[in-house]
């Protein structure tokens, strides 16, 4: 990896403090079974010490449905699907991707998105299944960090905690 390129790793993994919010811990958790308690350690606190970037405000609407998703709610994929609300057009975005196959589909950490920004995810439908192939053998924090500047790119900071509106369901 060249020096540009890792400068955006360290960038990504520094600034993704709470763009996935629960999910990326919770996917460092599951991680932990796959790279070890010591690397899943080191990236979550180095998420934990980053910092996000300017932008946009929150956008972030709740649901008015009682014990329903909203919007950057984080947690394992089969939580989040569990109390999906139908028509609601929001869906859990698996962080890494279910295909990558780090964890089994329902454990592996999640972010409820709206429909049309999970669409524009890097591993949604067919794109996500050339992605699966091309990332054979990088490492679940490598893929992780990935996940988190996607997110980034497509929404900003209204996922940040700190920057943005905390999710409260």
């Amino acid at each position: 990896m060249g020096p540009r390129a890792g400068d955006a790793l360290k960038g990504a993994i520094r600034g993704g403090k709470k763009v996935a919010g629960e999910a990326a811990e919770a996917a460092l958790e599951q991680g932990a079974k796959h790279v070890g308690t010591d690397a899943a350690e080191e990236a979550a606190e180095t998420a934990a010490r980053g910092t996000s970037p300017a932008g946009a405000a929150s956008t972030i609407a709740p649901n008015s449905t009682p014990g329903a998703v909203v919007p950057g709610k984080s947690g394992s994929f089969a939580e989040l699907d569990a109390k999906a609300v139908v028509g609601d057009q929001l869906t859990p975005h698996h962080m890494p991707q279910a295909a990558a196959k780090f964890t089994r589909r329902g454990d592996g950490g999640a972010l409820v998105l709206p429909h049309e920004e999970h669409v524009l995810t890097r591993t949604y439908g067919a794109s996500g299944r050339r992605i699966a192939r091309e990332e054979i053998g990088l490492s679940f924090r490598e893929v992780l960090a990935r996940d988190i500047r996607d997110i980034r790119r497509i929404g900003g900071v209204k996922y940040n905690e700190e920057r943005g509106t905390p999710p409260t369901a």
